[in-house]
This record gives C-alpha cells, structure tokens and sequence, in this order.
C-alpha cells in the first residue's frame, strides 16, 4: 500500500442516504473534517428457496441518495406499537428542539407532527369506536440528496475494490490506490448494506442480520359507496401548501402482538364489478378526475415477526431467509376486524374480499444491526456502537430492534443525531 496522496479525516461516513446525509450534516456543523463514501455494486437482497414472502428483485436502491430518494419524504411518530423504553424516552420536547435545526434543513415537518393529533374528526372512520388513528405527513417536493454533499468530500468506491482495516483505521480504494485514515467510522448504508458491511470486513457478531424487518403490505378489501363521494374524504388526504398528510388506521390484534393498520386509496369499478360496461367504466374515469369516486381499496400494512427472519451473508450475496414467519397464517383475524368496521359504516354500500393480492414489501429493512445492552443480544450498545468497535457506530432502521405500524425513518433520524451530538 502506497501512502501517496493519504488523508486523514475525524469521520468517516459510509452510506449516501438519508441518515449518511443526516451524519454529514451533523459532523459538517461541527467543524469536524469529514469524508463520505458511496458504496457502488452492493448486493442486493436474494430470496431463499423456502421463503414466505419473495420479495421483488432490485427493490434494494444504491447510489447517490439510496432508498431515501424513494421512502425519506414520509414521517410519522413511531415507534407506536412495541414498548421500546429507551428509544420512548429519547422522544421529549427537550430532545426535538436538539435535533430541530437538523429535522428542518431536511424539511422534515417536525411541528406539523407535533401540533396534529386528529382534533379534526373529518376523515373516513372518526365515528367507528376504538380506531387509533396515526397521522403521516408527506413532503410534496423530495429532497435533493445530490445538494447534500460538497463534491470534494465524497468519494464514489466500487465494492470489489473497497478495504477497509478497521484495525489500523485505513480505508483504500484499490482502483485508485487512495487510501484514507480515519479516526471514527460511521455505517449508514441502510438496513441491508450495513449488516453485510459488517459482516465482510468488522466481526462475524452472531446476532448481525438475525433479525431482519420489514412492512408487508397487501389490499384485501375494496368497497363501494352509496353514491360518489370526495375522495379526499374517504382516503382521508389533506394537501397543503408544502405537505401532504394522511391517517393510517389501526387494528390490534393480540395473538400476534403487533399492530396491524391499514390506508384507503381510491379503486376501479373493475375491480368489484370485472363485467361493467366500458361506457359505465369511462364515465367513473371521467368523475375521478373531478375527484369523485364510489371504489376504493384498502391497503393493509403489517410487519414480519421479530427474531424470525434472517439475513445469510454468502461471498458477494445476500440470502433472505424467512421460512418460518407466521405473520400471514395469524392476520386472518385482524382483516375480518377491518371487514366489520367497513361493513359498519353508513356510507358503505358493499365491501367485497379480493382473493388475488399480493404480498408485497414496503422496503423498510429494520432490525438486521439491533440495539441492546450487550453482544449476546444485539449488535450495536444503545450509543450506536459496534460491539467490539468502539469507533464504529452503526446508525439507521436497521439498530431499531422492533418495528412498528408506521414510518420508522423519522425515529432513526432522531436517534442518529442524538446518539451522534453525545460523542461530541
């Protein structure tokens, strides 16, 4: 290895995604001299023979901005559904005004989020008893990642030419011969990449990629009104100026202790009434453009089972493996609840069972890095840190030990900034 043309930088960020773009930003403020690397030819994620669920290929997005140019404009508060006490308690007013300045230059609607909790009783199910309802918020414009970064502190490297010596804290890009000398290291190539990262070139940690996460989601149900009906009232959408905000309904079901919840979005007379009359079908395009409509579908989100599903790292492959996940076999009864309270609604004229769906995924890979107190159980302490390493620190959804029925970018964002200002 040559020492031409060698550096040294405070940080090392790895990842050019939403939480890389986060590290930056907070490393930049700082003062902190900072190089970020772009990660090109990552694996993507390949299903297993057996696998319940074979996720589509190339769902995985590397490169500039990664997934985050896709899934980073939608927050809401989370995590709702699992009492993960020291991730709860990090969500004080104190905590968001740190991390405010940040949330906002990523036009994160932080105060939206906050101010509104559903006093407004104006969406589809207000008046069904026992609904909690979440409410997102979507940028209606997504961030440019690409404004991010100022060129000269980032470096694009090919995996097949990447090292990494996390003993004597070189990076070198063997294409190139550059070699970079660090004194942290930051993993923030997401819920697939960073697992695998570690995997090749840190510790063989037991639990890393154990347990993998992921929303599944599916359209059981599509019904129809009794008359044409305001979408926007029944999917429950609100446009403002900069966002647009949505509520995601909630169905608890004990036997599986998770949350399922569910969204309604807009459908075709075909797909209740296959045999309608083209004129009939044309005539409800036309009135959907007005925004009108009688049909509409319900989108169901739910999450594969915690500490069932695994990742297994193989050369340059990432094998997926989740053969024994009963998340589908136990969800029957949490979609006839969803059917009843459809069913109940005076508006409703039909609500019909669709036999045809299909389970896709939501592209949210959590919990493949979790958190915890120690390596028999986790893969990162509860500051971020690699087991074993301690000037490695781990950031993004894939620390985040359970998932939930909502978003989880906005809780990885805040946890990242936090965990990052206490180093300093």
């Amino acid at each position: 290895m040559t020492d031409d043309g060698d550096k040294f930088f405070e940080y090392v960020v790895i990842g050019t995604g939403i939480l890389g773009s986060i590290s930056y930003k907070v490393l930049t403020d700082k003062k902190f001299s900072t190089k970020v690397i772009n990660v090109e030819d990552l694996p993507n994620l390949q299903n297993h023979k057996d696998n319940k669920f074979n996720f589509e290929k190339n769902t995985i997005f590397y490169g500039l901005g990664g997934t985050s140019n896709i899934w980073a404009s939608t927050y809401d508060f989370y995590p709702k559904t699992y009492d993960l006490s020291y991730i709860d308690k990090l969500y004080t007013e104190k905590n968001f005004k740190s991390v405010e300045s940040t949330l906002k230059f990523f036009n994160v609607p932080i105060a939206e989020l906050q101010k509104n909790h559903f006093e407004d009783k104006s969406y589809f199910l207000s008046d069904v008893p026992k609904q909690n309802i979440n409410l997102a918020i979507r940028n209606r414009e997504l961030f440019k990642f690409e404004d991010i970064f100022n060129k000269i502190d980032l470096l694009n490297i090919s995996l097949k030419n990447l090292k990494i010596d996390p003993i004597n804290k070189v990076i070198q890009d063997k294409y190139s011969n550059k070699v970079i000398r660090y004194n942290k290291i930051i993993l923030a190539a997401g819920g697939i990449g960073n697992p695998f990262l570690i995997d090749r070139y840190f510790t063989k940690n037991k639990n890393n990629g154990k347990n993998y996460m992921n929303h599944l989601k599916f359209s059981p149900l599509v019904f129809e009104t009794n008359k044409f009906i305001k979408t926007t009232k029944v999917t429950g959408l609100r446009r403002t100026k900069d966002f647009e905000l949505f509520p995601t309904y909630q169905v608890e079901n004990n036997s599986e202790g998770l949350i399922h919840s569910f969204r309604i979005y807009t459908a075709l007379r075909s797909d209740v009434h296959p045999k309608s009359k083209t004129l009939i079908k044309v005539i409800d395009k036309i009135i959907r453009k007005f925004g009108f409509s009688k049909f509409f579908k319900v989108l169901v989100y739910t999450d594969m089972k915690p500490a069932t599903n695994f990742l297994k790292f193989d050369n340059d492959n990432i094998i997926l493996n989740t053969s024994k996940d009963s998340t589908m076999n136990l969800i029957v009864s949490s979609i006839s609840d969803i059917h009843h309270l459809l069913e109940s609604h005076l508006k409703i004229k039909n609500v019909f069972i669709n036999t045809d769906y299909v389970v896709r995924e939501g592209s949210h890979h959590i919990g493949t890095t979790i958190m915890g107190k120690n390596a028999d159980e986790a893969v990162v302490d509860e500051n971020l840190n690699l087991f074993g390493f301690k000037e490695v620190k781990v950031i993004g959804t894939s620390t985040l030990p359970a998932a939930g029925s909502g978003h989880p970018t906005l809780t990885a964002m805040i946890l990242a900034i936090l965990k990052l200002k206490s180093d300093f």
